[in-house]
């Protein structure tokens, strides 16, 4: 993968670098090596590479040590790079605008497709409740979604009047579920 910054931490301590090949041929085919793996050793790569890792919690993650964790860590920057970012948004989008669709009429809730650089990374349909709202509160909403079946958790991390349908995780089965639940809710 292209303009991406990695670090890779290895140690040269312990493992088959202390040792050397000290190996026996049991077969034309088949060896057998031994390795020397210290909790210590360990534990000071894993520090090493933690203490490097990246202070944004969500770009990156500082944990992968092992080969079988660097594989999949490749594989996943390779299906994100080859991910169409457009395509993906225009859907998103389309699944929100069907959420602002099926509530748009309901007096005293105002529903939107929000999407910028700050607080809607993704798109969004962002609920909101205004003064002439006469249901229950976001709060009570909130805790319907969430305790009903199948819960849903509705993103709700900016103003107080405010609830979020994000779609990032949803398939368009589940979608109408939301939507549903959201009417029930929301009007009886």
């Amino acid at each position: 993968a292209e303009n991406i910054d990695w670090t890779f931490f290895r140690e040269n301590t312990e493992d088959l670098y202390a040792l050397g090949s000290q190996g026996i041929n049991v077969t034309d085919d088949l060896a057998i090596d031994f390795r020397l793996i210290t909790t210590q050793g360990s534990e000071r790569l894993i520090e090493a590479a933690f203490a490097n890792a990246s202070p944004h919690q969500f770009i990156g993650r500082g944990m992968k040590v092992s080969k079988e964790n660097i594989i999949g860590l490749v594989e996943a920057v390779q299906i994100f790079v080859e991910e169409d970012e457009e395509a993906e948004t225009k859907r998103y989008n389309e699944m929100c605008q069907q959420v602002v669709d099926a509530l748009i009429e309901v007096p005293g809730l105002e529903a939107t497709v929000e999407h910028d650089d700050y607080n809607y990374l993704v798109p969004h349909a962002l609920l909101t409740f205004t003064t002439e709202w006469r249901g229950p509160s976001r709060d009570d909403v909130f805790d319907a979604m969430v305790d009903g079946d199948p819960p849903i958790y509705l993103s709700n991390i900016n103003n107080p009047d405010e609830l979020a349908v994000d779609p990032l995780n949803l398939d368009d089965e589940e979608l109408e579920i939301v939507i549903r639940r959201l009417h029930e809710v929301l009007l009886d």
